[in-house]
């Protein structure tokens, strides 16, 4: 079988870029689909097994059009990220009309730690995690979960209901509904597997919306760069390229400081700066750093060594006595 999998994109392209680099990592042969709903930053493919689904001008799907048919369910008091699911979740139902043999689908912010092809399997109308949150139906987990795209046509089920949507209001009570609550529930009696998918990713959470949320500081989180460097193992290969030479230069006349990486420009820094001296990593390595002995230590090294003589003096007389 193929092994597709598919990312939906909304200005996340860093994010983007490090998912599919680890999804090559780990499980290399993969064709990925991403499909790309940016506003902002549409995504810049640099990869050979990478098709761009672009959405970014509703060429696939047209958002507003899909909300003005149903602008009488529309929940009024909805705001922007509430619909951010209601994309979503049509995003991924549009992907199952053009990836028709079956995909995994992911979050653009997770990383891949290992081979995920377990997944794959035809036999199963999906194969993921449950999640359950409290003001939530139970769902399939969207982060990382197999869909079995011939399955769920032979048996009439799509991944987008309006009846069943975050962001409606309808007599079933369609605000309870999130990226994958309806799909979970439609595929109640059909074969499926439930695993734990932590065991295959490490996810960032709400990478899409972060840049907003930061604005209003409502979400306190390290940044997305942060995060990819401190899981750099899982993306990328290579370390950082070690620094040769770092040498302060301080200008006392204008008080500034410069860094410089370059010996060369050392060479020219002193010809401008006559005082300057290079320092070397050799140099470094010379330093010697040493602790200063606190008082309280002290006495108890010295009482400690009183303690043994004073011991050892009364085993001798001890001995003298017998």
């Amino acid at each position: 079988m193929n092994k597709n999998v598919l990312i939906v994109n909304f200005n996340t392209q860093m994010l983007t870029e490090a998912c599919i680099k680890s999804v090559n990592k780990f499980s290399p042969g993969c064709k990925i689909y991403v499909f790309d709903n940016s506003d902002k930053e549409p995504f810049i493919n640099i990869f050979d097994n990478v098709t761009v689904l672009d959405n970014t001008e509703g060429q696939i799907v047209d958002f507003k059009k899909v909300l003005d048919r149903h602008k009488d369910f529309i929940n009024k008091g909805a705001t922007d990220n509430d619909y951010g699911s209601f994309k979503h979740c049509l995003s991924i139902d549009a992907a199952m009309d053009i990836i028709q043999d079956g995909f995994v689908l992911m979050d653009s912010d997770i990383l891949i730690k290992k081979d995920f092809t377990p997944l794959f399997d035809e036999r199963k109308v999906y194969v993921g995690s449950i999640e359950r949150i409290s003001h939530f139906k139970p769902r399939v987990a969207p982060f990382l979960c197999y869909i079995n795209v011939k399955m769920c046509k032979e048996n009439g089920i799509r991944y987008f209901d309006e009846d069943h949507m975050f962001g409606f209001y309808d007599a079933h009570g369609g605000k309870n509904y999130d990226t994958g609550c309806w799909f979970y529930e439609a595929c109640q009696n059909l074969p499926k597997t439930e695993i734990n998918i932590n065991q295959y990713m490490i996810h960032f959470r709400a990478g899409t919306w972060y840049k907003d949320a930061v604005e209003k500081q409502n979400y306190k989180k390290f940044s997305p760069e942060r995060w990819l460097e401190i899981y750099r193992r899982y993306w990328n290969d290579t370390k950082p390229t070690p620094v040769v030479m770092r040498k302060k230069i301080t200008e006392t006349r204008k008080g500034a400081e410069e860094i410089i990486e370059n010996p060369a420009e050392v060479e020219n820094k002193k010809d401008e700066m006559p005082g300057l001296k290079k320092t070397t990593i050799e140099d470094s390595k010379k330093v010697v750093i040493k602790r200063p002995v606190r008082k309280r230590q002290t006495e108890h090294a010295t009482l400690v060594s009183q303690i043994k003589k004073s011991t050892l003096t009364g085993r001798k007389i001890a001995l003298i006595k017998k």
